[in-house]
């Protein structure tokens, strides 16, 4: 029922919420204590390369730039492509 009128897949629902817990860990993680592999992990990507991949995709630059400008980054309502 959940997916009915959404227009989206279990998948991307699963992409989704992995890209935004994601982001708000890298946008509220200290860059000294918590690596970049270790939210990627953290969040269920079993690869770091595809991780950056899709979050570059998502949000347009990648986790390590994200973390850089807090967010800045970040596009008002980006969706899975």
């Amino acid at each position: 029922l959940l997916l009915q009128g959404t227009g989206h897949t279990f998948s991307e629902l699963v992409w989704t919420k992995r890209l935004e817990l994601a982001r708000d860990w890298l946008s509220r993680a200290d860059p000294r204590e918590t690596a970049i592999s270790e939210i990627a992990y953290g969040v269920g990507f079993k690869s770091t390369a595809h991780f950056s991949r899709k979050f570059k995709r998502v949000f347009g630059v990648n986790p390590s730039l994200f973390r850089e400008t807090c967010g800045d980054a970040d596009p008002a309502g980006a969706t899975l492509q």
